[in-house]
């Protein structure tokens, strides 16, 4: 069994101008990983890939648009979250 973060997932994805569909990503991380691959982030783990797909959409990491995958608009890696949800940050 593979574990990949999802930060390497993202990077692909930044390196897809065109967007990639969800099955050329499925067997992307096949082909790179192999089949038994799990992924992680910074606050969950064992993610399937369609697991780690929705996780990163509900926080704007990556975008579905047309039937494809894109990265989206937030930073990677942002621990400083912003809870109240205007997707500003306040310092």
């Amino acid at each position: 069994m593979t574990t990949v973060h999802g930060h390497e997932i993202m990077e692909f994805l930044g390196t897809q101008d065109e967007g990639i569909t969800a099955e050329d990503l499925a067997n992307y991380v096949k082909t790179t990983y192999g089949s038994e691959t799990s992924f992680f982030t910074c606050c969950a783990e064992n993610l399937s890939l369609d697991a780690l797909l929705q996780f990163l959409a509900e926080r704007g990491k990556i975008a579905f648009k047309d039937n494809r995958y894109f990265l989206g608009d937030s930073p990677p890696c942002d621990h400083d979250h912003d809870h109240d949800g205007d997707g500003h940050h306040h310092h």
